[in-house]
């Protein structure tokens, strides 16, 4: 694998892929603000 640019490595650490589950655009998830 080549080198990434450090862009790409800043992106790539805020994403986790136990949310996103590898996706590049994670699915937005919406919930009720109401207790």
């Amino acid at each position: 694998m080549a080198d990434k640019k450090l862009d790409t490595q800043l992106v790539n650490a805020g994403r986790s892929k136990k949310y996103t589950l590898g996706a590049v655009n994670s699915v937005i998830q919406r919930a009720s603000s109401l207790v």
